[in-house]
């Protein structure tokens, strides 16, 4: 490595594998920097947190009072059809 850093290596094919050594070398410092920087970031505590869950609880039977159905023509006249048969 100090002959490729000295510029003093004959051999390409090692100089090419210094290269990438250093190369990779560079990422992988870089790469640890990132790291590094994400794990000193703070997250609130309730960011991955489940939202309110939904009221699935029937109605209570004060607010379903017995209200009578609207009744249309159509809806008379099955009622007919149906109790005559």
């Amino acid at each position: 490595m100090n002959l490729y850093q000295q510029g003093s290596l004959t051999d390409s094919q090692l100089s090419r594998l210094c290269a990438s050594i250093f190369e990779l070398d560079h990422d992988l410092r870089s790469r640890e920097t990132q790291l590094q920087e994400a794990k000193n970031e703070t997250y609130p505590a309730d960011q991955f947190a489940p939202g309110p869950t939904m009221n699935y609880a029937p109605p209570t039977s004060s607010s379903t009072q017995a209200r009578p159905m609207p009744t249309t023509p159509a809806m008379v006249n099955h009622s007919r059809a149906q109790s005559s048969l």
